[in-house]
């Protein structure tokens, strides 16, 4: 994800296993893309039935080099519509979020600086002369170029509008009046 930390995901997807334990409850979910383990550790956690389209909200870890998602929160999601408005808000963050290379925010660059933190070295934050650009970053903002490009193709071959975008995740919020 052009080196974009992530810490938190959410995923919606089919529970496709269940293996619940007293100290813990572990279920593999399948959202289109993969499959995925996620383990959510306390006695009181729902435990979701085979078939279930489940909502999750947690942090990504690994266990024996496998990736895997602790899970904060989960439910059943009700709604059918849901997973077609989960996979709008996806591309939508992959368009306007994603697909750009990841840059450290000048707020907190100057934050750093104010506290006496030492910038590291090409973050923008030292007195170090500006380096020469390589020439792979010509290459690399033509394939942004053009993943951007593909966005907003694909956004239109499947019928797609910024408003149907804007309207949906306006109907996806929670806290709307």
């Amino acid at each position: 994800l052009n080196n974009h930390p992530i810490s938190r995901v959410e995923l919606l997807g089919i529970v496709i296993s269940v293996d619940p334990k007293p100290e813990r409850l572990l279920y593999t979910l399948d959202d289109g893309s993969g499959l995925i383990d996620c383990i959510s550790w306390g006695v009181n956690s729902l435990v979701p039935a085979l078939g279930t389209l489940l909502h999750v909200l947690g942090s990504l870890s690994r266990f024996r080099g496998a990736r895997q998602v602790r899970v904060e929160r989960h439910w059943a999601e009700t709604d059918p519509m849901a997973e077609c408005y989960h996979w709008l808000r996806a591309r939508q963050l992959w368009c306007e979020v994603y697909s750009q290379p990841f840059r450290i925010p000048d707020k907190a660059l100057e934050q750093d600086r104010a506290s006496g933190k030492r910038p590291r070295p090409g973050d923008g934050g030292g007195d170090e002369p500006a380096s020469p650009v390589p020439v792979g970053a010509a290459i690399l903002g033509q394939l942004l170029e053009a993943t951007r490009s593909a966005c907003a193709r694909g956004d239109a071959v499947a019928g797609v509008s910024e408003q149907q975008i804007f309207d949906a995740k306006w109907a996806a919020r929670s806290d709307r009046p």
